[in-house]
């Protein structure tokens, strides 16, 4: 590496990476990145859609044999020839492992036709062409999410109590939500969700929501400019804001071998006598498993119960 001792400008090498000759490392290099990692994420209105397009109309493609080298292009002029389709028909696209190629289809009766007559006898780039069906999760490995859990979320802003924003924050957490219990204030909110493993859920969570990028279209109540104004300069760093949430475990319906340092006095292997229900106590504003703190003020009426609200509005 080239030496620039006394530049006050920020040299570039060839590959267009900015660095300083004494950053020993640098941000995002594998060594310091973690080897693992998990999440569990909520499917969305737009995951339906595309697999409705998907259904009956797709095929993956797996390159049989010493697997020679094989293009999208070879199979579109192999379909062509040997099946007798249009390329304005199909689409052939190299797609994550193990299969080589997802290939789309205009018409069901066409993917079906491939599928039964044409599987493990088209050849393409001299190698034979394997086609299965294309199906929901394929390429993943099954599991599950086994804890029925009830949680409350306390500290979150309040225009982040609405369902997909919830349903986000509890993916990120290992689970995926239930439902939103009816909240009988804003001081926090109670949500019932499949976790992955609920002794994993951070007792306090820092949620950080980005600014947005573009100012809102109305005022805010207090002010003639509008809300959330964009950064100056999005270019140096992107602005947020940071939110402390304090996240209570309520209730945990278990059905998993028990956790004792003991030998079991009896045999737990049926799942359905097993199951148990572990309920704990949590207050507001305190971290769960301290000992509960004084509130004053208006907090102290927080919870279950008709003392958190008062009035009639939205009362319809």
């Amino acid at each position: 590496m080239e030496q620039f001792e006394g530049e006050s400008w920020r040299p570039e090498n060839r590959k267009g990476s900015v660095f300083f000759p004494a950053e020993g490392w640098r941000r995002g290099e594998p060594e310091l990145r973690p080897e693992f990692g998990r999440c569990v994420l909520q499917r969305t209105p737009g995951m339906y859609r595309v697999e409705e397009k998907l259904r009956g109309r797709a095929l993956v493609g797996t390159v049989e044999g010493h697997r020679p080298p094989v293009s999208p292009a070879q199979v579109v002029a192999a379909l062509e020839l040997q099946c007798g389709l249009s390329r304005d028909h199909i689409m052939v696209e190299v797609c994550s492992p193990p299969a080589d190629f997802l290939v789309r289809f205009r018409s069901g009766e066409d993917c079906t036709r491939v599928l039964i007559y044409h599987s493990r006898k088209l050849t393409a780039g001299g190698a034979t062409i394997q086609f299965t069906r294309w199906r929901h999760g394929m390429g993943g490995e099954a599991s599950s999410l086994k804890f029925l859990t009830r949680l409350s979320l306390d500290g979150l802003p309040q225009e982040a109590w609405e369902v997909e924003f919830v349903g986000k924050l509890v993916s990120s957490l290992g689970g995926d939500l239930v439902k939103m219990v009816k909240p009988t204030d804003r001081c926090f909110i109670i949500v019932e969700a499949w976790m992955k493993n609920p002794n994993k859920v951070p007792k306090l969570y820092e949620v950080e929501l980005p600014e947005p990028d573009l100012p809102q279209d109305y005022p805010s109540s207090d002010s003639d400019g509008p809300i959330s104004p964009p950064c100056s300069d999005l270019t140096l760093e992107k602005p947020t804001f940071l939110h402390f949430v304090k996240i209570h475990i309520l209730k945990v319906i278990d059905r998993s071998p028990i956790i004792t340092e003991l030998p079991p006095a009896y045999d737990y292997d049926d799942e359905a006598e097993s199951a148990r229900c572990h309920t704990f106590s949590c207050y507001p504003g305190t971290i769960d498993g301290a000992e509960r703190a004084y509130i004053g003020g208006g907090h102290g009426f927080a919870g279950p119960g008709t003392d958190g609200r008062a009035g009639g509005l939205f009362k319809m």
